[in-house]
Formats: structure tokens, sequence, C-alpha cells
């Protein structure tokens, strides 16, 4: 009782009632328990189970003007004049037979024929049935539902529906194919014709399956304006033309083209966005829209993937700069300890700023630390037989903390990608080696890279645009040293260097002449945005599993495939630079 009057929801009238007659059975069953005698546990156990199913509220008898809905095997007793008896179908009367699967019926009639069996409680169903039409002085309505909504299926009448169809239709034909015949006919939700309605659900569906369907878009304008602009977009988006609902701004692309006075500032990790999905770009970078914060989660992880990177990032740029300072190369037998002390260091910082959600998870990822650390060292003095670190976390138009090198500067990188185009464009470049290989002279640029290598694989390293950080690097890193060092200083390479035990210390190193090509590539890149075109990314796969505004677009992979008809289109002109860099890289 305490749980029914206490613990229970009661959310509104309905509930209410229940709660009540729910309450005055269990004081009934305390008043009866009281008196009674003997173990009477298995009986109030099985009282109360069956209780919720035998309970009643809000219900009354017949009443005038209404209309009066009882059970098959209770009801046709109130001498109406028009009966219907729905739910005829062969799967709800007189239903599948119920099998004792611990007393088959067999075994029953065995042991005694007065126990019930299942086929005796289907004949009872129908003799009860029989009763109810013999009791009738009115017309009678016999439905069944011909259809199963949840599954598609279609349904057939029971064996009660067929014998009343064969009684009056002898030689006809059989019931499940007797819709065609005046007698027997479908009806649906709709009502037909229109004074039949009783709601205004209804109405609207009888208005919508009629024969004079009402001008959804006109209503949909004059009353539901968003939905109404949801639905132009919905049908730009799958036409084949490049609409504002694309990502087609037009004119005012001007705002946000970088090769003006004025214009945006670029840096690696912006081109090579814009090139992935411009969407995506104008989004993160012209919107500055950004996902709302979850609440905290535990998870089984201390550190992200761009967490861990960073830390590793630090370790190395002190390892490196200590290195610098003591005019020394890296050895493994030497240094090891040095730079585990410094991986330690940074990892206490680590815990203190961000404490790990269990032990496990931390020492899981302290072996992961300690082994790119070591993957580092190894790789480092094999690469000191042919060159040596000069520059370490290079600062172009952003603040460095720390002592700064001859190349570092707060002030932006001015580029030409073309015959009198500029763009500024700042970053931070993690090292720069000089070469001690007589036959190589010049300086390389590196860039750590801690997660896998497959976007830097391949024959084209450039992948359509997402790579870009190698030719611009490299022209950024000439102009400084030739500025800053030595009129004759060149770079003759750029590497990704993958110290991490997805990349086990490989090196992707491109060549000096990829300047070019990549200066053609980020020229294209910015007519797109002096034109306003943002179009969605063709590649949902390539593109999209990492991307934070993937909940933006609801299904990626269609998105994808509508921007490709698009980008296909060769009416749209002003995609013919995503298209060439599609297409052809």
């Amino acid at each position: 009782r305490t749980f029914v009057s206490e613990l229970c929801r009661s959310a509104n009238e309905v509930d209410n009632y229940a709660r009540l007659a729910l309450l005055q059975e269990l004081d009934a069953l305390d008043e009866w328990a009281r008196g009674a005698s003997g173990s009477i546990v298995s009986a109030i156990l099985e009282w109360v189970e069956n209780m919720p199913n035998a309970l009643r509220i809000l219900g009354s008898g017949p009443r005038p003007g209404c209309v009066h809905a009882s059970h098959i095997m209770s009801g046709g007793h109130s001498g109406r004049r028009h009966l219907f008896i729905v739910g005829l179908d062969d799967d709800r009367f007189p239903g599948a037979p119920s099998i004792d699967p611990l007393l088959l019926d067999d075994e029953r009639q065995k042991i005694s024929e007065r126990l019930a069996t299942s086929s005796k409680g289907r004949e009872q169903k129908v003799q009860a049935f029989v009763r109810l039409l013999a009791r009738q002085r009115g017309d009678v309505c016999l439905s069944y539902s011909n259809t199963d909504l949840s599954d598609d299926a279609s349904l057939l009448p029971s064996s009660v529906f067929q014998a009343a169809w064969n009684y009056f239709h002898p030689t006809g034909a059989d019931a499940c194919s007797g819709g065609r015949n005046d007698a027997l006919t479908s009806v649906g939700f709709a009502p037909s014709p229109e004074k039949s309605v009783c709601t205004e659900s209804e109405w609207w569906l009888q208005r919508i399956l009629g024969g004079n369907p009402p001008d959804k878009e006109r209503i949909f304008q004059k009353f539901f304006p968003n939905l109404w602009h949801g639905l132009l977009s919905s049908k730009a988006r799958a036409s084949n033309r490049f609409t504002e609902y694309d990502g087609n701004i037009g004119d005012r692309g001007g705002a946000f083209d970088p090769t003006t006075v004025g214009g945006p500032v670029l840096s690696v990790q912006k081109l090579e966005t814009f090139a992935k999905c411009p969407l995506s770009y104008f989004f993160k970078y012209i919107l500055s829209a950004t996902r709302p914060e979850e609440p905290g989660m535990a998870t089984a992880e201390w550190l992200t993937a761009m967490e861990a990177g960073s830390r590793l990032h630090e370790v190395f740029k002190t390892f490196i700069e200590e290195l610098m300072a003591q005019g020394r190369l890296p050895l493994v037998g030497r240094d090891h300890g040095r730079l585990h002390s410094i991986l330690q260091q940074c990892v206490d910082q680590a815990k203190r700023d961000h404490p790990p959600p269990s032990m496990s998870a931390f020492h899981r990822q302290i072996r992961l630390l300690e082994r790119a650390a070591d993957i580092f060292l190894v790789e480092e003095e094999i690469a000191s037989h042919s060159s040596i670190p000069r520059f370490v976390e290079v600062a172009i138009g952003l603040r460095k903390s720390g002592s700064l090198s001859v190349l570092d500067q707060e002030t932006t990188e001015v580029l030409e990608i073309e015959p009198g185009v500029f763009i500024r464009i700042q970053g931070r470049v993690d090292r720069i080696d000089e070469s001690t290989n007589d036959a190589a002279k010049g300086y390389i640029v590196w860039d750590y890279k801690t997660g896998g290598t497959y976007r830097y694989r391949g024959n084209d390293l450039f992948h359509q645009g997402r790579n870009l950080q190698h030719a611009l690097y490299t022209a950024i890193v000439a102009a400084l040293l030739r500025r800053r060092v030595a009129p004759e200083a060149r770079v003759h390479k750029f590497g990704y260097y993958f110290p991490s035990a997805k990349g086990r210390g490989l090196r992707i190193v491109s060549a000096e002449d990829s300047v070019c090509k990549g200066n053609e590539i980020v020229s294209a890149l910015c007519r797109l945005m002096r034109r306003g075109c943002f179009p969605a990314t063709n590649n949902a796969k390539e593109d999209c599993q990492f991307c934070e505004y993937a909940a933006v677009c609801g299904d990626v992979e269609t998105a994808a495939r509508q921007s490709q008809t698009k980008i296909s289109n060769q009416a749209n002109e002003s995609l013919a630079e995503f298209r060439w860099i599609r297409n052809t890289l």
C-alpha cells in the first residue's frame, strides 16, 4: 500500500482514479487477511498479480446518445439496434491455441475429461460468439483488419467471419477475395464522404487522401514559414543547381577574400579544412559556430589524441632545445634517461591539469607515450648522421613564450600564390634542420604527426588539397631563411615525421618543387572563397567521420551525394575550381 500511495507516479486524472481504485482493493484485502486463518501468502500473491488486469476505472453502463464499448465475451446485452464487432482477424479471434507446455492436451484428456484443453477453449469462444449473435435483434456489422500496419503485412479474416460470409454468399466469392463486393467494403482511417468526419485529424486525412487535396505548399508558406523554408532548402539541395542552401553566398563572399588587403589571415589548418569541406570552413571560421558543450562524462581514456600529441610536441621541443644548447647530437644510450625524465615532468603536469579516470587508463596512455619517446630518440640518432637541428617551434604571426630565434616573428608572412596575388599566413613550424650531406646542402623542415599515416600515403601527397603543409611551409621557411640567415639559403625538402606507436618513426618527404603545385591549389581555393562558394564535401567517408558539424548536415552520405551532383554539373561555373581539385588531383 505504501508503494502505491507514496512512490507510484500519478501524472493525470486517470492515474489518480487508478491509484484510488488500487488502494480501495488493497484496503479490502487487508481487512480480509486480518480475519483469515492458515497460509494465505500464495492466495494474496495471485490476487495482487491479477488485480491490475481485473480492475476497471471510469467505466459506465450503456447511456443514451453514447457509443458503448465492451469485450466481445461480455457484450451484446444492452439491446442496441446497431451492433459493431471489430477485430475479427484470424490472429485475434478466436486466436491461436494456447497449449500448456508442462501438460499437453492429450495428457490432460487421459487424466480427466474435465480438464480444459486448448481446443475446448477455442470452441467455448466460438460458442459464446454464436450466442452473442443469436440474442441480437438489430443490425450487426462484422469487421476485421486486413493489414498489419506495424509490419505492412496482410491479415486474413477469422473462421467466424468466414462462416458468416459463407452463410450469406453460399455460391459467391471467398471472403478473402470478396473485397470488390458491395457487401464487403474496405474502409480506412480517412472518412468518406467529408460529412462523416468527427475530428480535425480525420478532416485533414480526408482532405489529403480525397479527390480535392489542399495546397500543402501554400498552407506551409502561410502558417508554418519555418517548415516552408525547410521544404525549399530540401528541394534546392536535391537539385543539381548550386544554390544559397548549398553554401553559395555569392557576392557576399568578397568580405572573406583572403587575397585582399583587409582579408582574413590564413593558416595551413584553415586551408586544409576548406579543401576538405568548404562548408565546414564556413561554419567554423566565418560563422564561428561551435558545438554546445556536453556534460562531462567519464571515459575510458585519459588524454584525447590531440592532447597526447600536444604533450609529445612539448617533450620533443624541450629535449631538442637542450641538445642544441649543449651542442650535442642525440644518443640513445646517453639520452634515454633524460628524455624520459622530461616526459615524466610533462605527464605529472598533465595529471594535475586533468586527473585520469582510472589508473588502468593512466598506465595504458603512459606506455604509449613512453613508446613514442623511445621511437623518437632512436630515429633522431639515425637522422643525426645527415642533419643537425637548427630551429625548434618557429612561430610565424603568433606569440611565442620563452626565447626567440632569428626566424620567429609576430607578424604574418606574405606569400605570392600567383603573379600579383598575395595572402597573409600564420603558423608554427615544429623543426628546421640543416643538412650535413654535401650532396644535398640546404635545410629540411619537419612536422611532427602523432596520428595515423593514411592521409599522407599514396602517389598524391596533396590528397586533393587536404595536405598543403609541405608546400606552404617550404615556401614560408625558405623566404625567412633568405631574409634572416643567408640570401642563398634554401629548403630542399619537407618531411612529415611520425614518432608514435601508430607511425613507428615513419618519415614521408616531399620535394622542393611541390611549392608550385601547392600555390596552384591555394590559388584555386582562394578564388572559391572570393566567389562565396562553400559547398559540402563529396566524400563523406573521407571527410565526415570526425567532423564536428556532422550533426548539422544530418545524413552525411546523402549530403555528399548531393554535393557530387552539383560539382559534376558543368552549368555550375562557380564550382569549376572545386571540380578541378576533386577530379584532376
